[in-house]
């Protein structure tokens, strides 16, 4: 509701881990999450801040989207790395 209400008509989901299942099982987590969202949609993942290294490893799990935007942000006084992405094409092979 509160996310109409800023003018995101078509959110898929929203988590909110203190572990999040990115750290468990990566390729499983990004598979699911390309294969459910509209090509053009935007996607935007939060990871615990890391260097160049982290960012490339995340960037490598992305294979069925462009990277658009890496940032540094903090939430609720964690220091986090903001990746955005826009879906080229479907996973629809998973």
């Amino acid at each position: 509701m509160a996310l109409k209400q800023i003018g995101l008509g078509d959110v898929v989901a929203v988590e909110l881990f203190d572990s999040p299942p990115l750290a468990l099982f990566p390729a499983r987590y990004v598979r699911e999450l390309e294969r459910v969202v509209r090509v053009g949609s935007v996607v935007v993942v939060c990871v615990e801040e890391c260097g160049e290294s982290g960012v490339r490893e995340v960037l490598r799990l992305f294979g069925w989207s462009e990277v658009v935007w890496v940032g540094n942000l903090t939430i609720v006084g964690s220091k986090m790395m903001r990746l955005n992405f826009n879906s080229i094409k479907t996973n629809n092979d998973c």
